[in-house]
C-alpha cells in the first residue's frame, strides 16, 4: 500500500516571498490606507445614494469597479511648447 502524498507544502517550500525573513515573520498584507476617492465614495456617496434611493442594505448600492481619468496628453503637450 502506498503512502499517500502530503498536501501541505512546508513552510520552507511556500514560496519565493516566504525565503525572506521580513515576510517569514510579518507576512505579506495590503495597506491599511484607501484610495481617496473610494474612501471618499464610502463615506458620503454611499450613505446619500441610500437615503436619495431607498437602498435598504449598503450592498445594494452600485459598486465602483474602474476609474479611468482621461486626460488629453497632446493637448497638455501643445499648450507648454
Amino acid at each position: 500500500m502506498a503512502k499517500a502524498a502530503p498536501t501541505q507544502k512546508k513552510k520552507a517550500e511556500a514560496g519565493y516571498a516566504y525565503k525572506f525573513k521580513k515576510v517569514r515573520d510579518d507576512g505579506v498584507g495590503r495597506s491599511a490606507t484607501k484610495p481617496r476617492l473610494h474612501a471618499e465614495y464610502l463615506d458620503t456617496i454611499v450613505p446619500a445614494m441610500i437615503e436619495e434611493f431607498g437602498y435598504k442594505n449598503a450592498m445594494t448600492v452600485p459598486r465602483l469597479t474602474k476609474i479611468v481619468c482621461n486626460i488629453g496628453h497632446q493637448k497638455i503637450g501643445r499648450a507648454h511648447v
